[in-house]
């Protein structure tokens, strides 16, 4: 009786299973260690490169996707993701432009009144 598993074939003696020895002795390679230039098990593309800050841009990217979960997605949920992510971060970096100033100048004038106060009479 022949029988496949994983792509490796055994065989066994008719109504018997196969045996530890015989699973193990298969042609079924192991998976490759990882190494330090490829990362084994991700989905990403993040190869060292020759150019640093290649390199460093495009592990961010791929912590990035892990982070968020991006990787799982379609390309085109990708970009609507990342389009919303760029929205956000600049209605906020624009909110920080526009009101910080104010804050910071009511918050200056604020902390002099109550450090230099003058004396109640």
């Amino acid at each position: 009786m022949s029988m496949s598993s994983n792509g490796s074939h055994f065989s066994a003696t008719s109504g018997s299973s196969p045996t530890a020895s015989s699973l193990l002795s298969s042609t079924a390679s192991a998976p490759a260690a990882a190494t330090p230039d490829k990362h084994v098990g991700m989905t990403g593309s993040y190869q060292k490169s020759s150019k640093p800050s290649r390199s460093w841009i495009a592990l961010k990217r791929l912590q990035y996707e892990y982070t968020f979960g991006v990787f799982m997605m379609e390309p085109w949920e990708k970009r609507v993701f990342d389009a919303a992510i760029v929205l956000f971060v600049g209605l906020f970096g624009y909110a920080i432009w526009h009101y910080a100033p104010g804050a910071a100048h009511n918050l200056v004038a604020r902390s002099t009144f109550y450090v230099a106060a003058p004396e109640a009479s």
